[in-house]
């Protein structure tokens, strides 16, 4: 008998091995979505919240979020489903006074390879879109650093 096999098989009959999968799934992204050039998640990274919920619109896509009216690019359709990060504070505090209603807290988490991917874009200053996997809390890494 093999016993890789059965280890294997042991894993999948494991009652978290759906979360576990579920984990490694993106939401409903359209084709060429994330970005090519996009990488494993692998840094600290800033965004603006109001209060760390798995409600809190930071922490969803504007297609989650329902700000998806209108828009026909294909770069721009695939940023949508994605979260608006930073890759430093200034960055962040930046874009909270140019956009105040954005939120009231500024709040950052070490992104790893299992959390999603991650690329440059837009022109404000170190703006990055973050495609994460398939996860309703997504607030849990994260830990408030400024609050307005």
């Amino acid at each position: 008998m093999n016993t890789n096999l059965k280890i294997e098989i042991d894993a999948i009959n494991q009652p978290n091995f759906n979360s576990l999968v579920e984990a490694k799934t993106f939401i409903d992204f359209p084709d060429k979505c994330p970005l090519d050039g996009a990488d494993p998640c692998n840094g600290d990274v800033y965004l603006i919240c109001t209060d760390l919920s798995a409600n809190d619109p930071g922490f969803k896509t504007a297609k989650e979020n329902k700000k998806y009216k209108n828009v026909t690019d294909p770069m721009q359709i695939c940023t949508k489903h994605g979260i608006s990060v930073f890759s430093d504070l200034e960055s962040c505090k930046h874009q909270l006074e140019a956009f105040p209603g954005l939120g009231t807290k500024i709040a950052t988490a070490k992104l790893t390879k299992d959390d999603g991917f991650i690329k440059r874009t837009f022109k404000t200053p170190l703006h990055h879109t973050w495609w994460p996997y398939k996860n309703e809390n997504r607030h849990l890494s994260f830990t408030v650093v400024k609050e307005v």
